[in-house]
């Protein structure tokens, strides 16, 4: 469904909104994908270590309950709820690189993945059937927020093994390719790639990366013929122009841990399954190149797995295990070089559900290198102790680490 476009018509029905969140979410995609602003790099370890405590601690007491009666309000969209996360206004705010926007995710996240954010129907039993396929166009009871049919036939016969990538790459584009507004259709075909990603059975990501990779095979269309005002701002294909945005926005809410934390049985169960395969598909798409995503991504979950004394082990470890099978090497790579990444920049938060970063040593430190390497090791080893999932993730991230050298 069309996120940004739902996050857009919710902060227009109310009018306490700063019209700033509003631009903000009709803007996204049209924002870089890689690293922070360019006009803000520069400045980064300024604004982190100097301005970043300055803020938090002067103005947290000021703001908070100033936003509290505007960001936690709920709204009704078209027949679905939402929330709007109070928390993320200060995570952010000390956070990004940029005051205002951090070009990984926005100010307002819907997490449609999560129970407390957006309420979702029950699935079908088997995903594969062809009611997944008739949900995705019409998400909530509407077809503007749906995908277009073709494009859902299109990815039905190719998981169904009757096309090829290259066959299904030009017939999932082919409505986008030839709307009227390819701007505002843009975000239906990635948000029906990104429900696949998630929601269908993990065998299927295999054929869903060399899908991904086809369609940034593709010739860029030509939109002469379409008025300027509905033209894509940028190339499409190659790195998929605005995916990473809205997975971003979709997908990494900064309260999820607080949600996650209170469930419990087969609820948490599947909500950590959910979480896992989300690593899963993330971690391809970094290892085969694809989408325009950073290496950053897997900095930022490892660390908030194996560096934190609050993480939950049950879904951050495997998480963790699944970042470290597909993109092992390039961390090592990373470690080797002593690469920076804002990913591994300490927090600046006391709340509970904010990882900790509490068990590395150099907290100040926003570098990858041997010694946080051999942490993450030694982490792993004792997490091997724990048993059940957790144990099981740890020997499989601890033997991945070792497969790519020490």
């Amino acid at each position: 469904m069309p996120r940004s476009k739902a996050l857009h018509r919710l902060v227009s029905r109310d009018q306490r909104l700063p019209t700033y969140l509003s631009k903000a979410a009709t803007t996204r995609a049209s924002l870089p994908t890689r690293g922070s602003p360019p006009f803000t790099r520069p400045f980064t370890p300024l604004f982190s270590h100097l301005f970043t405590p300055i803020f938090s601690h002067l103005f947290t007491p000021i703001f908070t309950p100033l936003f509290n009666p505007i960001f936690s309000s709920r709204f009704t969209v078209d027949g679905t709820r939402f929330t709007l996360d109070r928390t993320r206004f200060t995570l952010d705010c000390t956070r990004c690189h940029h005051p205002f926007l951090s070009s990984r995710r926005s100010s307002a996240t819907l997490n449609p993945a999560s129970a407390h954010t957006m309420q979702k129907p029950e699935p079908p039993q088997d995903v594969m059937a062809d009611d997944w396929f008739a949900y995705k166009l019409a998400p909530d009871g509407d077809v503007e927020d749906g995908c277009h049919p073709d494009e859902a036939q299109a990815l039905k016969d190719y998981l169904r093994r009757k096309t090829t990538a290259p066959d299904a790459a030009r017939a999932i584009t082919r409505p986008l390719v030839t709307c009227d507004d390819p701007r505002e259709d843009l975000v239906r075909l990635w948000a029906l790639l990104m429900d696949a990603f998630v929601e269908l059975p993990s065998e299927h990501m295999e054929r869903l990366i060399a899908l991904v990779a086809a369609i940034e095979a593709l010739p860029e269309p030509d939109f002469r013929a379409v008025d300027a005002d509905k033209q894509p701002q940028e190339k499409l294909w190659k790195g998929l122009a605005g995916f990473g945005h809205l997975w971003a926005d979709s997908y990494q809410s900064g309260s999820w841990r607080a949600f996650a934390s209170n469930l419990v049985g087969e609820e948490r169960k599947a909500y950590g399954d959910e979480h896992i395969q989300k690593a899963q598909a993330e971690a391809r798409l970094i290892a085969a190149g694809l989408a325009g995503i950073e290496i950053d991504w897997a900095y930022e979950a490892v660390a908030d797995a194996l560096e934190s004394s609050n993480a939950l082990l049950d879904m951050e470890i495997p998480a963790a295990a699944q970042w470290l099978q597909h993109c092992g090497q390039r961390l090592r790579q990373g470690a080797a070089k002593g690469e920076k990444s804002w990913a591994l920049e300490p927090r600046i938060s006391n709340a509970s559900c904010t990882p900790s970063r509490d068990l590395w040593e150099a907290r100040s430190d926003g570098v990858m290198n041997g010694k946080r390497w051999e942490t993450w090791q030694e982490r792993l080893r004792t997490l091997q102790g724990e048993g059940g999932r957790v144990g099981e993730a740890a020997k499989r991230g601890l033997q991945a680490m070792e497969a790519v050298g020490v």
